[in-house]
């Protein structure tokens, strides 16, 4: 049996953030602080036009997501009517049990 030693562990590695050089800094993107932070500030310094452009790009977002999830929803309901358990209806929409037993209460 092979013992280990602290030298041999396996450390992950650690982004360091360094912002010293305001012309290069260094920045651990895959923080996601750092990241709303970099989305925030891009988003101050676009021009009028590019900002109604992005609201525009995350409103349609939101709604495609709004429409899948009701999508989601009408899928469950049609299994439901159709006598499908619980778990399958899991396994097909992702909702949890939950959701399910709410929408079977909603039938009733």
């Amino acid at each position: 049996m092979k013992i280990l030693h602290p030298k041999n562990v396996h450390k992950p590695k650690i982004k360091k953030q360094q912002i010293h050089s305001p012309e290069r800094p260094v920045l651990n993107t895959d923080n996601e602080g750092i990241k709303k932070a970099i989305e925030l500030i891009s988003f101050e310094n676009l021009t009028p036009e590019e900002r109604t452009q992005a609201k525009n790009k995350e409103a349609t977002r939101v709604t495609i997501a709004k429409i899948e999830n009701r999508k989601v929803f009408e899928i469950a309901k049609k299994a439901i009517k159709k006598g499908f358990d619980n778990q399958t209806i899991v396994d097909l929409t992702d909702l949890t049990i939950e959701q399910i037993e709410q929408l079977r209460s909603e039938k009733e």
